[in-house]
């Protein structure tokens, strides 16, 4: 959720005799952070950032400024709700599971290559639910999203109005990175809208509990076993949404940029890259 940024300017004297025309390797980048979609789009159009982590969108409604390459990464990025450690947390992660539309949030909301995670889409039923634990009375729940996440907030918007459909009154927290950070690994928090990159694809739900920290010893004895062990997502009580791409806009001199299977970003053949 940070842009790339900075390629020192190296002296003759430093310059990689093993590489074409002598050029040197990329040796330092800046993380810069943007308050809205729009000023990171700007910052990449006037040259002050080479890759931007969420401009396209905004770059293609007004028109493209400054040329640029599109990259994608594999979906491997898995969007999750967390229920933390509350009364009735398995009624709530059931009426999530079933209230939350998959398809439509990931329409709507997710501006990546995406897919959603199989699940069953029953709207009357959460609301059975809600109405068998709660009667008339509607639950009141809060979500709590990282403010620094643009696209987490438009997905907690779509979360909030599948869940007043069944019956639950839900608020949306949204706080810096590092509050975020700090409310969610001390567990203190009702439902927490969050993010996983797995160490493999399979181990999916077992790096969804660590980051959640919603049962982080069963998630470690569960990456203790073989690499493509899951974890049970019933016993974690979270509910996975959909797994997506993370996407770059970059600079065409950085054309070389790829996307591992953690979502991180990398250059595998850097030492051609010029200033």
């Amino acid at each position: 959720h940070r842009d790339l940024h900075s390629f020192p300017t190296r002296r003759s004297s430093d310059l990689n005799a093993g590489c074409f025309a002598g050029r040197a390797y990329v040796d330092s980048l800046a993380l810069r952070s943007f308050a809205a979609r729009g000023d990171e789009a700007a910052s990449y159009e006037v040259g002050s950032i080479a890759v931007a982590r969420h401009a396209l969108a905004a770059i293609d409604a007004t028109g493209p400024r400054r040329a640029g390459v599109t990259v994608d990464g594999p979906e491997v990025l898995t969007g999750f709700v967390a229920v933390g450690r509350i009364a009735d947390a398995e009624v709530v992660r059931r009426v999530l599971a079933l209230a939350v539309n998959r398809e439509r949030l990931r329409r709507l909301t997710v501006r990546e290559p995406a897919s959603v995670v199989k699940g069953t889409y029953d709207p009357a039923r959460a609301k059975s639910e809600v109405e068998r634990r709660w009667g008339q009375a509607r639950p009141k729940l809060a979500l709590l999203v990282d403010a620094s996440r643009f696209d987490d907030r438009d997905v907690a918007e779509r979360i909030l109005a599948d869940l007043a459909r069944a019956g639950v009154e839900l608020s949306v927290e949204a706080v810096d990175a590092a509050t975020y950070q700090a409310r969610v690994e001390a567990g203190r928090y009702e439902l927490c809208l969050g993010t996983a990159a797995p160490p493999a694809a399979d181990a999916a739900l077992a790096a969804l509990a660590l980051v959640a920290a919603v049962d982080p010893a069963a998630a470690r004895a569960a990456l203790q076993r073989a690499s493509g062990a899951a974890l049970d997502v019933e016993a974690t009580r979270v509910v996975p949404l959909y797994r997506r791409a993370a996407r770059l806009y970059v600079a065409p001199e950085l054309r070389d940029l790829a996307i591992d299977g953690a979502g991180r970003a990398g250059w595998p053949d850097a030492h051609w890259l010029s200033h």
